[in-house]
């Protein structure tokens, strides 16, 4: 469902992927112009040069565009494994509080939720930072049970 509307949406990015993406748009010429030895030096310059935090969204989004092409379809497709942690997140977390259809019902009801689905063909680094909340809520949960003792060593 999400390739076919990553694929088939023809409207503009929204007004917020300015917004997130303006300050990539530098190192995108960059890496369209140098040469391969020097592509991976502009990818850590870039993740480097965060205001409060590293890059790590638009740095993907510069590798995708880099290796696949500028095209709108890659820009809209490049939120898939985001949105494909925020499931499966969804579901391990569910998994650990509620019994095994029920987690996977929530799992279907978040991968296929039109605000989801909206909210990961956008560029916009709060989802991709939301993608990984319940992935993070179950390890912290796996971590306070204390099961298995490799998760001890999180904690």
């Amino acid at each position: 469902m999400f390739l076919s509307f990553a694929l088939t949406d023809t409207r503009p990015p929204n007004d917020h992927d300015d917004f997130y993406t303006a300050a990539s748009a530098e190192a995108f010429v960059q890496l369209d112009t140098a040469p391969i030895a020097e592509k991976l030096s502009i990818l850590g310059q870039h993740f480097a040069q965060g205001d409060l935090h590293p890059r790590g969204p638009q740095t993907v989004l510069l590798v995708a565009m880099d290796l696949f092409g500028g095209i709108r379809p890659v820009f809209r497709a490049v939120g898939l494994p985001f949105l494909l942690l925020l499931v499966l997140g969804t579901w391990a977390f569910a998994r650990e509080v509620l019994p095994p259809r029920a987690a996977l019902l929530s799992a279907f009801v978040c991968a296929t939720l039109p605000a989801v689905l909206n909210s990961s063909r956008k560029w916009d680094t709060q989802f991709h930072a939301a993608a990984l909340t319940p992935l993070g809520l179950y390890l912290l949960l796996r971590c306070l049970r204390g099961t298995g003792a490799t998760w001890r060593g999180w904690a």
